[in-house]
């Protein structure tokens, strides 16, 4: 069955929108020429941030409820109860990387120039989702064996108990690359380097928290679907950052 702790997720609500509204605020006042690179075109972002965000959250919405497809068959209504909760990461991320490339295809703009624009915007929202499932306990971890007051957390049945703060771990990689891409002057990188790296981290948070998740999740080829999944994509991240590093600009 779907991983809920039943009723609607607001503060999660709240807070992914807010990230939402921050990200796209911040896109809308941005040089495009400041972020894309010396050779690259102008464009306008706003558009191909929409078409982002628009795969990324239908894509979620979608990976979720094929992963608990037995569960939507017999409540296919239930497919439409977004204030729930239910959203998967992976499949968010591959989302968002179509939308990117539909528009790109569409606009015939540079894919790599405007997926390095969202590099900072992507890591905002994805913190922002950490943060919200931390807060409404909707990703919870294994049960600690000591009395941690820091970490008490309500399973899927409500039951609080000490465990791992499996959301909080998943959000250090996002911390993490917010910290280099505020700090590093990535207009000298080359293109498709931010992407990669945000790309990557995401993965990588997937990854990190699904090794201390207690929910349950569909298990294939003996690991749990989210850890397959923030495996397989974090090499693939890794290895289009090493491309995109070693390739031209």
């Amino acid at each position: 069955m779907p991983v809920s702790t039943g009723g609607t997720k607001i503060l999660y609500t709240w807070i992914f929108s807010a990230g939402v509204i921050f990200s796209a605020l911040w896109v809308a006042f941005q040089s495009p020429r400041r972020l894309a690179t010396a050779r690259a075109q102008s464009f306008d972002l706003l558009p191909a941030f929409t078409a982002a965000l628009a795969g990324g959250l239908l894509s979620a919405r979608l990976g979720y409820i094929l992963t608990y497809l037995d569960y939507f068959r017999a409540n296919p209504i239930e497919s439409l109860w977004l204030w729930q909760g239910g959203l998967s990461g992976a499949a968010g991320l591959l989302g968002a990387l179509f939308g990117i490339g539909v528009y790109a295809r569409l606009t015939r703009l540079p894919f790599k120039q405007i997926s390095d624009a969202f590099a900072l915007p992507a890591l905002i929202i994805t913190a922002c989702c950490w943060i919200g499932c931390w807060l409404e306990g909707c990703v919870y971890g294994l049960r600690l064996e000591a009395e941690v007051p820091l970490l008490m957390t309500r399973d899927m049945f409500g039951e609080l108990a000490p465990r791992w703060p499996a959301a909080l771990i998943g959000l250090i990689p996002s911390i993490a690359a917010l910290f280099i891409l505020t700090r590093a002057r990535v207009q000298r990188w080359k293109s498709g380097c931010q992407a990669s790296l945000t790309g990557s981290t995401v993965a990588l948070g997937i990854l990190l928290a699904s090794l201390v998740r207690a929910d349950p999740l569909p298990i294939l080829f003996q690991l749990r679907l989210d850890t397959l999944a923030g495996l397989l994509l974090t090499i693939a991240g890794l290895c289009a950052l090493l491309i995109c590093y070693r390739g031209a600009s």
